[in-house]
Formats: structure tokens, sequence, C-alpha cells
């Protein structure tokens, strides 16, 4: 089975998400190809001049690795002996095809032996780097299995120096690879050749190799088992691995998918839906509206003389006049508002109230098109509302109205409203001389009309209102209220059309959205199939 990385890529999945799920797919087929040897390989690597030639000489008793002082071995070399393959790496700072040599060389260990000079003190920076690489290629307890760590040129340092450099040493391993090999080899392989060649058991023993070459017979020994087992936590681990990968691309799919819920997108759409209903109510349930009022201008006025029959009948004038100018002024009012309504009711043209009131209705319709095709809900217009009611009569109507005001002559008016005339005397307020020079006393008269006017003002302010009101409900009876009635039923006969139509979108968008998330759920189901298998 192969991972196919296109279905992850149409379903959405992070990229970095993808990248790690193939890193961990291609390190699982790689344990899963890694068949189990019954003769072991074990690579020596390490650090140019660290001694792993000279270390795999003395371990297999003969010279069959070229050793120097300058880099030697330019290409991986092996030997079997001792019941296992050995294989020599070049030096890993020596140049950089030297280092894809050790790297290949890595992808067929059973056991790795991991070479550093005593005489460095410690881990260096470019054996750091390679035992994090060694980290990433194997997991801990597979690595840990493997890895045989050997400190050489530990006869040329003092037996105390050593111990403070293996100390160090496990304390740096701990730090890099998370643990450190339960034993730490300090040896010396030249020592040991030395007492071989010169049968000096002292040099042997001295040189701390023998418990070396039991350690590695005792692996080689059991090397199936050990093989098997490290086989087998490998390809654990990496199944462990992969199977988080996988589980994190599923859950990414999962969520979107739960995102893309009908659910969720169908609450937003009702709520959607929702507020353009709000607006279209408040707009259709509207009444009659009717321009203009009265106004009626200068009716306090106060007399002030010394005749005050001359003064009332100046009163009188004042009122009859005001009567006069009043009825006149209601009659022009009316008319101006009549005409206004001749143009917002009495028509069906675009300046008509029936026709901007559908406009209105047309365009909150049309907002919540264009508002579903921005959550991904796409729907058909629908038909525009055009309602036309029968206006013939509303002029006919009006001018009734306008010619039935029930007002009352000027002269009436007065009449009614003349004992509301205020006439105030002050006595003795100047004086005259009469005949023979004899001081009269008089008084001073003020008249005032504020009371009269107005309740004249009130008078014909009420019969304007009455025409009015008249009119509005003449006009919402016979034209307006029908209007509405019809413009209700239409919006609502489109309202749900949209919202059929929506819900269809929703439904369809919703199985071209989880297509792809679904074939992705299915591939990375396949995967862990494969992997539990």
């Amino acid at each position: 089975m192969l991972l196919q990385k296109e279905i992850l890529q149409k379903a959405g999945v992070p990229q970095e998400d993808i990248q790690r799920l193939e890193k961990a797919w291609d390190a699982y087929q790689a344990a899963v190809s890694n068949p189990v040897r019954h003769i072991p390989n074990i690579v020596c690597t390490g650090i140019y001049n660290a001694g792993k030639s000279t270390l795999l000489n003395a371990l297999c008793g003969e010279e069959r690795f070229p050793t120097g002082d300058v880099p030697t071995t330019k290409a991986v070399a092996q030997a079997e002996f001792g019941g296992a393959v050995y294989i020599d790496t070049p030096g890993l700072n020596a140049e950089g095809s030297d280092d894809q040599e050790a790297q290949a060389a890595y992808e067929s260990a059973d056991f790795i032996i991991f070479v550093s000079s005593a005489q460095n003190g410690g881990i260096g920076e470019v054996e750091a780097v390679w035992l994090n690489r060694l980290r990433d290629h194997y997991t801990a307890d597979s690595l840990k299995q493997r890895m045989v760590y050997v400190l050489t040129h530990c006869g040329q340092i003092e037996p105390e120096q050593v111990a403070v450099i293996r100390n160090k040493t496990t304390a740096d391993l701990e730090k890099i690879l998370g643990f450190a090999p339960d034993s730490i080899f300090c040896v010396d392989s030249v020592v040991y050749q030395k007492g071989i060649a010169e049968d000096k058991p002292l040099l042997v023993e001295h040189s701390a190799l023998p418990p070396l070459q039991a350690h590695l017979a005792e692996l080689i020994s059991g090397t199936g088992e050990t093989l098997r087992q490290a086989h087998e936590a490998e390809l654990n681990a990496r199944g462990k691995a992969l199977l988080k990968q996988v589980g994190r691309c599923k859950d990414y799919c999962l969520e979107r998918m739960a995102n893309l819920s009908a659910r969720k997108q169908q609450d937003q759409i009702k709520a959607m839906f929702s507020r353009t209903k709000e607006m279209l109510t408040e707009k259709i349930n509207v009444g009659v509206s009717l321009y203009g009022s009265l106004s009626l201008s200068g009716r306090d006025k106060s007399f002030e003389g010394k005749d005050g029959s001359s003064l009332k009948r100046q009163a009188r004038d004042h009122m009859r006049s005001y009567a006069e100018r009043g009825v006149s002024d209601a009659h022009k009012a009316i008319k101006q508002i009549f005409q206004k309504a001749r143009q917002d009711y009495g028509t069906t043209g675009i300046d008509s109230e029936y026709f901007k009131l559908c406009s209105t209705v047309n365009q909150l319709l049309e907002e919540l098109q264009v508002s579903l095709g921005q959550h991904g809900i796409y729907i058909q217009a629908v038909e525009e509302i055009a309602i036309t009611p029968d206006v013939s009569e509303v002029d006919a109507d009006l001018s009734r109205i306008a010619d039935n005001g029930d007002y009352w002559s000027p002269g009436m008016y007065l009449n009614v409203n003349e004992d509301r005339i205020e006439v105030n005397q002050y006595d003795n307020w100047y004086e005259e001389r009469g005949l023979f020079g004899v001081v009269i006393k008089k008084p001073k008269y003020v008249i005032y009309t504020h009371n009269a006017t107005s309740n004249i003002y009130k008078e014909i302010s009420d019969t304007f209102k009455q025409q009015v009101e008249e009119a509005r409900d003449s006009l919402s009876s016979y034209y307006w209220n029908p209007f509405l009635k019809t413009l209700k039923s239409e919006t609502d006969k489109r309202f749900q059309e949209m919202r059929k139509a929506a819900d269809a979108s929703i439904a369809n968008s919703q199985r071209s959205a989880e297509k792809p998330l679904r074939e992705a759920l299915e591939h990375l189901a396949a995967l862990e199939k494969e992997i539990s298998q």
C-alpha cells in the first residue's frame, strides 16, 4: 500500500502534518522491509582519527582495515569474523561524501560501535550531531539495544582522568540520547596489539579490550533473539509513531467535518433569515403617512385705550379676521396634504409609496441572497415583487373629504367665542380737565383676545385633524391595507422559496465539502489497518 499525499492535500490537511506522516510512514516501511538477519552487521563509526580501524583490526586479530594518520577509509569497508560482519565507515568529519557513506551504513546496522577518542575529553560537536541523527533514526529502546560505546586511546591518559572522561561522556549521552549505555568501554587498541605481538598478558589486560570482546561475543551469540527483539521493538515503535501521525491527520479531518456540520451552518442561516424577517416585518407593518400641518399665527393680541366700546369692536374685528384667515389656511393645508397623498397613494409609479415599499422589500431579499452567497450558500434570485393596486378612486375620495370639511363661517366662530373676550377696566387711571377747569378722573380699558382666539384655533384645528384622519382611514381601508396584505403574502412566498433553496444548497455544499474529507478518512483508516496487520 502507498501513502497517497494528494488525497490528504485535497482534504486540506496542513502540509506540516502530511510531511510528518510521510516521514513516519517511510520509517515504518523501512522497519517492515528490513529483514531479521542471523549474522549481524556491526557498524563501527566515529570521527576521523578516533581509532575505529585500529579497534576493528585489534578485534579481528589481523590487519583487515586500513589505518593511518590521514583519512584512509574513503568508503565503507567490511570483514566477517567472529560470527558477525564488521563494517568500517569513513570519519564523520572527513568529507561530505564520507558522511553519506556513514549514513547509508546505519541503514543496515544491527549493532553500532560508536568510537570516541578519550583524548578529546568528551563528546565533541560533530559527534553530538551524529548521535542526534542516530536518535532520530532509531527509537530509544532500539538504539539502547544496538549501541556499544567505546572510548579509545585510554592507555595514553592517566587512569583517574579516564574515569572523569567516562563520567562526563555518560552525562553527555544522557543529554543527547535520553539514556546512556549500561557500559562505556575504555580501551586502548595499540596497547592490546602490542601485548598480543609481544605475548604480554598484562598489556592485553591493561588495554581493557577483552571485556569489549566478551561483550560483543555475548551480543553475537544471542544475535538471533537480540536482533529479533530489536527488530520487533523498532517495528512497534515505528508503528506507534505512525499511528500517532495518522491520528493527528484524522483529528484534523474530523474537526473540519464538525465545522462543516450542516446543523452549525443551518443555525447561521437561520439567524440570517430571522434578521431579514424582522426587518421585513418592520418595513411592511407601516401605516399611511400624510405630510403637512396647520399653523395659525397672530392670534394673541390685546387692545388698550380710553373707549371701551371702540376697543371691544376692534377685538371682535380681530377675532373675525383671525377665524377667516384660519379657515382659509386650513383649506390650503388640506389641499397641500391631499396633493402629496395623491402622489404617494393615488399613483403606482416609481414615486408612489407602493413602488417604494416593494423596492425596499426586494432589496432586503436581494441582500439576504448576497449574504447567503458570502457564507457559501448560492441560490437563484427570486422574482421581484411588483404590486400595482387599483387607485383610480383615490382622487375622488380625497376631493370629497376636502370639500366636506365641517368648518364654520367666521361670524359663527366669533359668536361662539365672543364671551371669551377679556375686558379689564382700571378706574381713575388718568385725569382730564372738563368745563371750568374741573379735573375729572377717568378709567382705562385693556382688552385681551387670547382665550377667544385660542379656542377658535382649537376648533379649526380639530376640524382639520378630522379631515386628515378621515383621509388616512380612507386610504388605509381601501388602498394601503389591501396592498400590504398582498405584499405580505408575496413576500412570505418568496421568503419560503429562498429558505427551501438555501437548505438544498447547504445539503449540496455539505456533500461536496465532506467528499475529500471522507476520502482522506478512508485512506487513513486503510493505513491504520495496514499497520495493525
